[in-house]
């Protein structure tokens, strides 16, 4: 289904609509902004698994609460889970990191831990690991995280946070509300299955993706 498709200047890429993220890559790096409950956590895990289902690894920086909810079984096996307290990013596999904002903040760039996030993100091209980061606002993660990903996924963005974001995304995620307000809502489709998708080494894909679905073993926990 095409929402938004439509042929740009060859130097700047072709928009593109893909139901499946077909394009990406188990060893991309990639941010999800949103505001709460725009499907963020969604999103990641619906690329998380149809990446398991091509044969590739993919690991969880994850909380207690996670590690719970896989002892009752409401997370398939193949889905390892890292500790958020010994945080550790293979090669040729994908980690997912939910609500970044919580552990990596741009205010407490001087913890520990948010600076090997970011010296590990400047590495792990050279290691060909990927990640997949979702936050609500690029205010909230540290700025060099953004510019060393391969793509950027905007959920519907919020309005007052997307005229308080960080100047340089700021007019982006603005045109980006106004696309959705216009080629999704104003269509009457529901803007929890799209996502708007930016490459950020090289422009090769930019527009929205959908409709996407909710992964098998989707609940509502793992996004609390």
């Amino acid at each position: 289904m095409s929402v938004t498709e439509k042929e740009v200047d060859g130097s700047k890429g072709l928009k593109i609509v893909d139901q499946d993220f077909g394009f990406l890559k188990a060893t991309n790096r990639v941010v999800i902004i949103g505001a709460a409950g725009t499907g963020k956590s969604v999103v990641m895990h619906y690329i998380a698994e149809g990446l398991h289902a091509q044969g590739a690894k993919v690991n969880m920086l994850a909380p207690h609460a996670i590690f719970e909810l896989k002892k009752k079984g409401k997370i398939p096996g193949w889905l390892h889970l890292i500790s958020y307290k010994y945080p550790v990013f293979e090669s040729n596999a994908l980690t997912l990191y939910d609500d970044a904002q919580l552990r990596s903040h741009a205010r407490e760039y001087y913890k520990h831990r948010n600076i090997t996030l970011t010296k590990v993100l400047s590495i792990a091209r050279h290691k060909k690991a990927g990640i997949i980061i979702t936050t609500q606002t690029a205010n909230e993660i540290d700025r060099d995280i953004l510019q060393k990903m391969d793509y950027l996924i905007i959920k519907q963005p919020n309005f007052f946070a997307a005229r308080m974001d960080r100047p340089e995304v700021r007019k982006l995620e603005l045109e980006v509300l106004e696309a959705y307000q216009k080629d999704i809502i104003g269509k009457g489709l529901n803007p929890q299955e799209y996502s708007y998708v930016i490459s950020t080494s090289g422009a090769t894909w930019e527009g929205f993706v959908g409709p996407t679905g909710t992964p098998s073993y989707w609940t509502s926990e793992l996004g609390d």
